[in-house]
């Protein structure tokens, strides 16, 4: 049966409501959803700041996505950068990487791994991290039921590294795609179409 959004949103908030008052870093990840091989965290670790070290800003630059190293040879990664953030999205990036490897434990026995930190354009919809979390359980859902074509996703809930000057928390995602395959073709192939559903939903995301 396919889990609507509004449930998964449901317990997610549920569960971030359970845990207030909240003081980030928790001691260990906090899970506020999880369905399959997909999940939502709270992150022990911190978020980058903006501005951080070889961050480019690409909001309204998108001709910029080619200088970055870590898109090089990933031209499904780039596209995805450029989706995210074209100047009709709510969101923008931080920092992303993707790599593949082998992995003989089962039957596939090849591996993409992915991450992009990603958060709201808007330092109000930063500020309340229950807007984050609407958009990460709008993303599990579009790849609900992945664990059929290999894939695990976990997005995490991470607060932002913040300057002296600013006083209220910021909040920002890290998600994270990983897909094996049977082959380094295949298994890049499968990770893409992953990637792609998650960033087409981010990029549509609007506050309802």
């Amino acid at each position: 049966m396919t889990a609507t959004y509004s449930t998964i949103l449901d317990e997610a908030l549920a569960n971030w409501a359970a845990i207030q008052p909240f003081k980030f870093p928790p001691p260990d990840d906090l899970l506020l959803a999880e369905r399959g091989t997909c999940r939502l965290v709270i992150d022990k670790g911190w978020a980058p700041p903006v501005g951080y070290w070889r961050y480019v800003h690409l909001k309204g630059h998108l001709e910029l996505v080619d200088t970055i190293p870590e898109v090089r040879h990933w031209p499904e990664l780039a596209d995805a950068l450029r989706l995210l953030n074209d100047a009709s999205t709510m969101v923008e990036t931080l920092g992303c990487d993707v790599a593949s490897e082998e992995d003989r434990s089962g039957d596939a026995a090849v591996m993409v791994n992915s991450y992009t930190d990603l958060f709201f354009s808007s330092p109000e919809l930063q500020s309340d991290p229950t807007h984050s979390i609407r958009l990460a359980v709008r993303m599990l859902q579009a790849v609900e039921g992945c664990e059929q074509w290999w894939a695990q996703v976990s997005i995490s809930l991470q607060q932002m590294k913040k300057p002296a000057s600013q006083n209220d928390d910021r909040w920002a995602l890290m998600v994270a795609v990983r897909n094996h395959g049977r082959s380094k073709a295949n298994a890049r192939d499968l990770w893409g179409k992953t990637l792609e559903r998650i960033v087409r939903a981010a990029a549509e995301y609007r506050l309802s």
